[in-house]
């Protein structure tokens, strides 16, 4: 007997018998993320969008720690700070950082895809590029190469895994489903070849 949901190479057969009728839309929630898609100009906006949320984001999570806007003087004057300068410093400019970084990922990916994979066959080799390029602007806001050169390595590195290994974080969505939310575990179901063995010999049909 082989169990229902069984996997070959980390991808489930056939798909299991759960007892919760709702837990296909549990394993959606697992399955791995699709691959991008589309031409070069709309992936570069869509990571352009993407950076300018995640600036904005960071750029909430900053302000709290940032000091009073009175700034006290040596001589006791006070003076107020300038709060436009602030603006650009400390929101614009993350917003700016994080939508460069999107763009130039997805645009060398893009470019690496047409260039020499344009059927997808290796797309872990260009995400790595595309990983690479965008470490390099990340570590070049320090103004030193090897910073930059170290930090586009590791983030090359870390994108092609991410790209090789599939972009899920479970290799079996449908067991990760039995887990979660105390699903019924995975029920057997007989061969027909053991049924008709069953139905041949019922004395050993408990066995």
């Amino acid at each position: 007997m082989a169990p229902a949901g069984s996997t070959n190479g980390g991808r489930p057969t056939s798909e299991p018998n759960y007892s919760d009728p709702l837990v296909r839309h549990t394993v959606k929630q697992f399955e791995a993320f699709p691959a991008p898609s589309g031409d070069c100009i709309g992936r570069i906006a869509v990571a352009a969008g993407m950076g300018l949320g995640f600036g904005a984001f960071y750029n909430l999570v900053a302000v709290p720690w940032q000091p009073d806007p009175v700034e006290h003087l040596p001589k006791g004057a006070i003076k107020f700070r300038d709060n436009w300068k602030f603006f650009r410093g400390g929101f614009v400019r993350p917003m700016a950082l994080f939508s460069v970084i999107g763009m130039t990922f997805s645009g060398v990916e893009c470019l690496m895809e047409g260039v020499r994979d344009p059927e997808s066959k290796s797309r872990h080799w260009n995400t790595a590029a595309g990983g690479f390029a965008s470490g390099m602007v990340m570590g070049a806001t320090t103004k030193r190469l090897d910073i930059a050169l170290v930090a586009g390595a590791a983030t090359g590195i870390f994108m092609g895994c991410v790209a090789y290994n599939g972009m899920s974080y479970t290799s079996d969505p449908y067991q990760m489903a039995m887990k979660v939310g105390g699903k019924w575990p995975v029920q057997y179901r007989e061969s027909s070849e053991l049924a008709a063995l069953k139905e041949k010999y019922p004395d050993y049909k408990d066995l």
